[in-house]
């Protein structure tokens, strides 16, 4: 088995079927991969859907459990994984057409940790785009270290945009931090740093669907609290792997520099959902306080090359000193002006 495609499942009957159909429009034998899918507690017809589905093939495997989140059916996953490598697709997104003969000689050719391709943002409307067939297979692959990988791109948060050997996964012991929503950013940190063989192709292959009802769209008070919290605890889990690179060359500065941003940027927009969040001033000044012992507050250089726009350099400014950021939260939370009036 060349390949594991990890499918959590919860709640997303509209788009389960053609997620399916996008997986097995390929141009490989359904005996060279397996679609694990973890009903993570699914309350609408989405297993109904795929029960009815898999009849039509061999590979798909089923696991029912208690819904526990995306990032403990994800370890479920891989838990159960077979293939040699592991792809985490999210159910509500979908595969290009034709590109898994691809992915699979280009980490059979050059025996790689991780392989890395394009992704494209669409609306739901436009799902017909992802069975349509037209790749451009010719291209340079260019074998890299992880850490080489960083200094030279500004590299993505989400795991669907990465192919992963499962054997690295099992030998350095990497998985996904549960009861968090931000649980691709340590993740994936985590794999690229230790990379020992990685590459890139400019291969069209994940669409992400963009929909208002999803995860990363909720916009209450409680909400914003809780992604607040997420996104400072993943900047302080930084602060080792961080520390882990020594900077001792030019490319080693360009990582350690890339990752510091990255760090930043957690704090920041931890910071700024705060500003919409339930949460109190006096929780914020201990986080400030535990952001500035992990060295990711003040923020230093967030607002560069990455975030380089007037808004960020305004904002990271304010966000950097603690009490204009405190007077700046007393006016602008929902939860606090409510309370006053």
């Amino acid at each position: 088995m060349k390949l594991s495609i990890i499918l959590p499942v919860y709640n997303v009957e509209k788009y389960i079927v053609k997620c399916l159909e996008s997986i097995y429009f390929q141009d490989v034998s359904t005996n060279d991969y397996e679609v694990i899918i973890i009903d993570d507690g699914t309350k609408d017809k989405s297993m109904e859907l795929i029960k009815e589905f898999s009849k039509k093939y061999n590979n798909i495997i089923v696991h029912h459990q208690e819904n526990k989140g995306l990032a403990n059916a994800r370890n479920k996953g891989i838990g159960l994984a077979k293939g040699d490598y592991i792809y985490f697709l999210d159910s509500d997104d979908y595969i290009k057409g034709g590109v898994l003969s691809t992915i699979m000689s280009t980490i059979d050719l050059y025996d790689l940790d991780v392989l890395t391709f394009n992704s494209k943002s669409i609306n739901y409307s436009d799902i017909l785009d992802s069975l349509e067939i037209t790749q451009n297979k010719n291209f340079n692959v260019n074998v890299e270290t992880g850490v080489e990988y960083i200094s030279g791109r500004s590299y993505k948060n989400e795991v669907w945009w990465y192919v992963v050997k499962k054997s690295f996964l099992e030998d350095l012991n990497i998985s996904f931090s549960e009861g968090t929503y931000v649980e691709d950013g340590i993740f994936t940190a985590n794999v690229l740093l230790n990379a020992k063989r990685i590459a890139h192709i400019p291969l069209d292959m994940h669409r992400y669907v963009q929909r208002p009802q999803s995860i990363m769209s909720k916009k209450t008070p409680r909400h914003y609290h809780k992604m607040a919290v997420d996104m400072v605890n993943v900047a302080i889990t930084f602060k080792p792997l961080l520390d882990s690179l020594e900077p001792t060359s030019e490319m080693q500065v360009k990582a350690y520099n890339r990752l510091k941003v990255r760090q930043e940027s957690y704090v920041f927009f931890g910071l700024l959902r705060m500003l919409s969040s339930n949460i109190r001033l006096k929780e914020v000044k201990l986080i400030l306080n535990e952001v500035r012992k992990a060295k990711a507050y003040p923020l230093t250089v967030f607002a560069g090359h990455e975030y380089s726009g007037a808004t960020y350099k305004a904002l990271s400014f304010v966000f950097s000193k603690k009490k204009l950021f405190c007077l700046v939260f007393r006016i602008a939370n929902p939860v606090l002006r409510k309370r006053a009036s």
